[in-house]
């Protein structure tokens, strides 16, 4: 059983990964509130036997502090938080109007993000920013093209990126660096791959939570990218690093597939977004539950230890020192082999 502990994580790293809304009934002591959470996860979680997690004997443990528990205790949400936590999925979170509770990867993870963006623009010739997008040449024959995050307002903002296509499409290549990108929503970086899909493929499998057991769900359900025009279907290297996250692994997911992308830089956060629900407690407080299983067309599941990338690259401190974007320049290498 894993130990008791919680997490304080800034709230803006897990907003917009789900869109599904529920209101409870408007009263609760602390133990209702206890109840109310580990019962949905009963009901919906759709991960506890991938996790290994025992949700009852998590149930034993708990149900005691939150007995004795008293109305308006500042225990409250760090001590649901860390009951959270022992799933370790980072969509299995609470949301206060303080901190965002759940859980957090282990120390010495930020030592693999390897990207700043300040670097990289600097081998772009006049980079434009359009909204979430960087854009520019980086030479007469090779695009780049940086998305920040899918976390827009509305569908507007992402269609802007059908403005920049008919740009990207004068190159011969492109490197589309989705580094750093933290995710958002779903409905978004769904938009976006699709004006990088050659044709329609078969891009991921979804399981749900179907039934009373915590390893009962649906039969897979196939999901494919089709392209939208205008694409860009020219040859693409799609760069990522650990801090793609969410809805941008699942970008990827959609991209790994097709012949013209070639994945590079590091293995993905490992926090594909599940369809998780949200839900409310008589607080006011929220909180989110993974619904589903993502999988690949190989049935393989990345949640919890990443997407791996085509090719390994990393930027040592010593490249960073200098103020060079190892990662960007072998993809320019890699790229120009291939045009």
């Amino acid at each position: 059983m894993k130990g008791f502990r919680f997490v304080l994580c800034v709230t803006v790293f897990f907003l917009g990964c789900a869109e599904t809304f529920f209101r409870p009934d408007p009263d609760g002591s602390p133990l209702e509130i206890f109840d109310q959470v580990w019962n949905d996860y009963a009901r919906h979680y759709a991960r506890f036997a991938y996790k290994e997690t025992d949700w009852d004997q998590v149930y034993r443990d708990y149900w005691p502090v939150f007995r004795i528990m008293q109305d308006h205790d500042t225990l409250l949400g760090p001590t649901l938080g860390g009951m959270l936590e022992q799933i370790e999925d980072s969509h299995a979170i609470l949301i206060t109007p303080e901190f965002t509770y759940g859980y957090q990867r282990p120390r010495g993870w930020e030592n693999t993000l390897n990207f700043d963006y300040r670097l990289a623009v600097k081998y772009v010739n006049n980079p434009q920013r359009l909204g979430v997008f960087t854009m520019g040449p980086l030479d007469s024959s090779i695009a780049y093209l940086h998305i920040d995050h899918f976390k827009v307002s509305d569908d507007d903002e992402m269609a802007v990126i059908d403005h920049i296509i008919p740009f990207l499409k004068r190159f011969d290549g492109l490197i589309l660096d989705l580094r750093d990108n933290h995710g958002g929503f779903l409905r978004h970086s769904k938009m976006a791959a699709r004006r990088f899909a050659d044709q329609e493929r078969l891009c991921v499998y979804w399981r749900f939570r179907s039934g009373e057991g915590y390893d009962e769900l649906t039969d897979p359900v196939p999901e494919t990218v089709d392209p939208v025009r205008p694409a860009f279907t020219k040859p693409v290297v799609l760069l990522q690093n650990r801090n793609c996250a969410s809805a941008a692994e699942d970008f990827i997911m959609r991209l790994r597939v097709c012949d013209h992308v070639k994945t590079m830089g590091d293995t993905t956060s490992g926090g594909l977004g599940g369809a998780p629900i949200t839900r409310e407690l008589p607080n006011g407080w929220l909180y989110r539950v993974p619904t589903a299983i993502e999988y690949s067309p190989e049935m393989e599941i990345f949640e919890g230890s990443g997407i791996p990338p085509n090719r390994y690259a990393r930027n040592y401190d010593v490249y960073v020192r200098l103020g060079r974007d190892y990662i960007l320049e072998q993809a320019m290498i890699y790229l120009k082999e291939r045009l």
